[in-house]
């Protein structure tokens, strides 16, 4: 008879100051040498760990152990926010205007009115 193992947590957490295959293979050892952590898969292109943890693993020991090495891991909160709570959302937001009005799309900065006079033309 086999015993089965708890159901494994699945989190993507977003890890800063990864620069090259060398900082995300530190991450890598950092990460699979912690306890608790089943599996973990470091992208240096997303920027990402992708853990498999124990149920019962200590997401801020981890995110120590990832500080200590030198760079910044980004974790839930909180344990009932969902498996991709670290998931980059830069995507999910609606765009923002800068203060001269790059990547509006031609809308107007603000403070200015909307139109075809050209910036500094009377109106």
């Amino acid at each position: 008879m086999s015993t089965t193992s708890p159901a494994a947590r699945v989190l993507d957490l977003p890890v800063e100051g990864m620069t090259c295959g060398s900082c995300s293979a530190r991450v890598h050892r950092t990460l699979s040498a912690q306890d608790g952590v089943r599996d973990v898969e470091v992208n240096l292109a997303t920027h990402h760990a992708h853990l498999m943890i124990d149920p019962d693993a200590d997401l801020a020991a981890l995110a120590d152990a990832v500080q200590r090495a030198g760079y910044t891991m980004h974790v839930p909160e909180t344990a009932d926010q969902p498996a991709t709570g670290g998931r980059d959302t830069a995507g999910d937001t609606e765009p923002t205007t800068d203060p001269q009005g790059a990547g509006t799309g031609g809308a107007a900065t603000p403070g200015e009115p909307a139109g075809d006079a050209p910036r500094g033309a009377p109106s």
